[in-house]
């Protein structure tokens, strides 16, 4: 039986191969300039160039005194080299572990274990400055919802047919979320 770490682990690794080659960014139009569409909002004697771009997201940080590795994906549209709209996605690859105080109904309190999750995905959008530049500078915004649940840990405890296979009592909470980023990006080869 595949318990849920290994399963974790796999989707990690299928993700990983899955988007292996969407890390395309900033692609440079070589095609003729005649044989191109003119668009509603260029302006006059100016086309449009649309491209884009998508990578994988690996986020490092501390949860609890413990690493915590966040992956995702994100992936936009890139209109002239500047400007940029798409979405992400982005999921906890650790189970941090909590312990917190509950107190029972007859005023006694113990301590609680459970492990967290924590996913959200949403909107991206940015800027990048002098794209044509070798070195050049963004900005860019993540605008996105999800959630955060604690839950009992059956992966690590003995197998139970009495029990039914789903966290029991989970904590769910939603999770909003507003983060810029500066950017600091280099154009490699043309």
């Amino acid at each position: 039986m595949i318990n849920l770490k290994q399963i974790r682990i796999i989707t990690v690794l299928i993700t990983a191969i899955l988007f292996a080659n969407l890390t395309y960014g900033q692609t440079d139009s070589t095609k003729d300039q005649d044989s191109e569409f003119q668009t509603v909002f260029g302006k006059s004697g100016e086309k449009t160039n649309i491209s884009g771009f998508g990578a994988l997201m690996l986020d490092f940080g501390n949860i609890e005194h413990n690493l915590g590795l966040n992956i995702g994906i994100d992936g936009a549209v890139l209109i002239n080299q500047s400007f940029y709209v798409g979405i992400y996605g982005q999921a906890l690859a650790t189970t941090p572990s909590y312990t917190y105080e509950v107190y029972s109904d007859n005023n006694k309190t113990f301590n609680l274990t459970r492990n967290a999750f924590l996913g959200h995905g949403g909107l991206l959008v940015g800027y990048i400055f002098s794209p044509n530049s070798p070195i050049h500078v963004g900005l860019s915004t993540r605008f996105g919802m999800g959630g955060i649940s604690l839950f009992e840990d059956f992966v690590h405890q003995p197998y139970d047919p009495s029990k039914p296979y789903y966290y029991e009592n989970p904590y769910i909470a939603p999770l909003y979320v507003f983060s810029p980023q500066l950017d600091l990006e280099m154009n490699l080869t043309k």
